[in-house]
């Protein structure tokens, strides 16, 4: 299993917001458990009827990691002992962004699943969870650096920066034509949006050198 063959799971296995949450009900075409869990195990190919957020913790299969790590492909959630029943939650990680991560879940509170949303940092912690990977997941070699953009902004000036978050490179947005202009003269690398809906992109190897560009500080949805 692979992050991206998880994420596509989550959106093409069970029909997107068409499946009731249940913590009795296993979805009938093919046996996981529609609750938050049974939802991640079935992404995760974990085999049915699923794990339960206790369950995923004590069998070893999900592990904690720092949120510097997180990735698509992992989980966040309230997991672990005592965290049976309504006492838990899991989602799984499709996107993490500037300070934020794009989760899919199976929610429950009379709104059929699964469903995506965007949590900050700040209201993961409110909410006790924390980050987790599949100790089964395979990570291509060629996904160890991402870019996170703004999809908001069509072109992006490689900083050489970490987001603070993440760990990872960031991307100011270009929103000034003539400065744009100026660093293409002068052969500064600049990128364009992907169209990747999830709002972040694999590069391989080390990214560009900023040594001796201007300044840039990245706050989200600022421009250079």
């Amino acid at each position: 299993m692979t992050p991206d063959e998880s994420i596509a799971r989550a959106t093409t296995v069970w029909p997107v917001g068409g499946v009731v949450y249940s913590q009795v009900r296993d979805h009938p075409t093919d046996g996981y458990r529609q609750d938050c869990s049974g939802f991640v195990s079935m992404c995760w190919d974990l085999g049915a009827p699923g794990l339960t957020t206790v369950t995923l913790v004590t069998t070893g299969t999900m592990v904690e990691i720092p949120w510097t790590g997180l990735r698509p492909g992992d989980a966040i959630g309230h997991c672990g002992p005592h965290t049976g029943g309504n006492d838990g939650h899991v989602t799984l990680v499709a996107a993490v962004m500037a300070g934020s991560v794009r989760v899919w879940e199976q929610r429950g509170g009379g709104i059929p699943g699964p469903t995506a949303r965007i949590l900050t940092k700040a209201q993961a912690d409110s909410l006790g969870y924390k980050a987790y990977r599949n100790t089964r997941m395979t990570i291509p070699e060629d996904e160890d650096m991402r870019m996170i953009v703004d999809p908001s902004t069509s072109v992006y000036l490689l900083t050489g920066q970490a987001d603070p978050v993440t760990g990872w490179p960031v991307l100011v947005p270009i929103s000034n034509v003539a400065r744009m202009n100026a660093y293409r003269a002068a052969g500064i690398p600049l990128v364009s949006q992907p169209t990747n809906v999830d709002w972040t992109f694999y590069t391989r190897g080390p990214l560009p050198s900023a040594a001796g560009l201007p300044d840039h500080t990245h706050v989200p949805g600022g421009v250079a």
